[in-house]
């Protein structure tokens, strides 16, 4: 079975405004509508797939503000909560967002999530390497997340820490400058400044996959220099 990939970026207690979360997820809209036409268009999640065309989404902050009061949480130290979907029916193509914005408890963490689409000759439009470092950014310059990993689900679904706080290697990993200068990875992985932001480390130009040795000796490199950084136990 080809495994399917997603980016998940991720941040502790940090409570904002409706308004802040709003401006932010409508920073990101605007953004990965330029990393492709995949990413352009979105709409809330429905009962079925003509439920969910009638109500597209608007990358407009008034717009986006309205959407996320529907979606606080009873308790406002939770923040809001957003889940949408790209109007793509086919599976080489269907992307899903769900974003948690402005909780300041310790309990739920902030989060953005992206669900790409599975791997296959027809998805690698969306799955090539450019693409989606592009998208990473956007997601970091947006929500400005503690770290972010994009990695296949068969990854996910082997590690170990998969629900630890700790950053871990996947395809691609995200880290803002807060954390100060990683070290260099052993080849064949890299790391990438990207300026103003932090340090994107990347373990593969191909798609990232657990079968193949060279990919999972890369993803091992990148979690040493994490490692030396102080940033994984």
């Amino acid at each position: 079975m080809c495994p399917a990939y997603y980016v998940g970026a991720y941040w502790g207690s940090r409570q904002e405004s409706i308004e802040d979360c709003a401006q932010r997820l409508c920073s990101f809209l605007r953004c990965a509508a330029g990393c492709s036409s995949y990413f352009s268009r979105w709409f809330l999640r429905g009962q079925s797939i003509r439920d969910a065309l009638k109500h597209e989404v608007l990358a407009d902050v008034a717009f986006i503000r309205n959407l996320l009061t529907s979606g606080k949480h009873f308790n406002e130290n939770l923040g809001f909560h957003v889940g949408l979907w790209n109007g793509v029916a086919d599976e080489a193509g269907t992307v899903g967002l769900s974003v948690t914005c402005g909780s300041s408890s310790p309990w739920v963490n902030n989060a953005c999530v992206i669900n790409l689409p599975t791997l296959s000759e027809s998805s690698t439009h969306i799955l090539q390497i450019s693409t989606l470092k592009a998208l990473v950014i956007c997601v970091a310059i947006a929500f400005d997340p503690d770290w972010c990993i994009l990695t296949s689900d068969v990854h996910l679904d082997i590690l170990a820490t998969k629900d630890s706080d700790e950053p871990f290697a996947g395809w691609l990993l995200y880290l803002p400058s807060r954390h100060g200068m990683i070290p260099k990875p052993d080849m064949p992985a890299t790391a990438e400044l990207i300026d103003g932001l932090g340090t994107l480390l990347v373990a593969t130009t191909e798609p990232f996959d657990i079968a193949n040795p060279v990919h999972m000796a890369a993803a091992s490199a990148i979690n040493a220099a994490l490692k030396m950084q102080g940033l994984r136990s």
